[in-house]
């Protein structure tokens, strides 16, 4: 086998293991979604609705106090930037009403144990020994 062709099957088997890879990411992504707008807490549906997927930077949005989704509509609209997202960049999963941090923190009866903490240890047990 030549350098050339040795450099051209690495290439390749170095594009099959990076797909793989962005794959793997955009589930546990798609999975943290989930399982965030699910634990969300539902009074207007406000803080639902305000959860956000953006690409590379932060989106610092809020939605209008008038715009409310269900949590289909919120899942939906993640995983479509989830999965049209074939780069390693980071991926933000945030929502920015004021009120957030209190609610991770135990602010709501619907949530006492918060969101974000319950997610990251069902994600750390779900995809454990996956990537190294």
């Amino acid at each position: 086998m030549s350098a050339a062709d040795f450099k051209l099957q690495l290439n390749a088997e170095w594009k099959a293991k990076s797909e793989e890879i962005l794959e793997v990411f955009a589930h546990v992504q798609n999975d943290a979604l989930i399982g965030l707008v699910m634990k969300a807490p539902v009074d207007t549906g406000r803080f639902r609705s305000n959860m956000s997927v953006s690409i590379s930077t932060p989106d610092i949005t809020t939605l209008p106090k008038t715009t409310i989704k269900g949590a289909s509509q919120v899942i939906s609209e993640g995983q479509n930037k989830i999965y049209s997202n074939k780069q390693a960049v980071k991926v933000y999963i945030q929502n920015n009403l004021p009120y957030a941090m209190r609610l991770e923190n135990g602010w709501s009866k619907q949530a006492p144990a918060g969101m974000i903490a319950i997610t990251l240890n069902e994600l750390q047990h779900k995809y454990d020994g996956m990537i190294i």
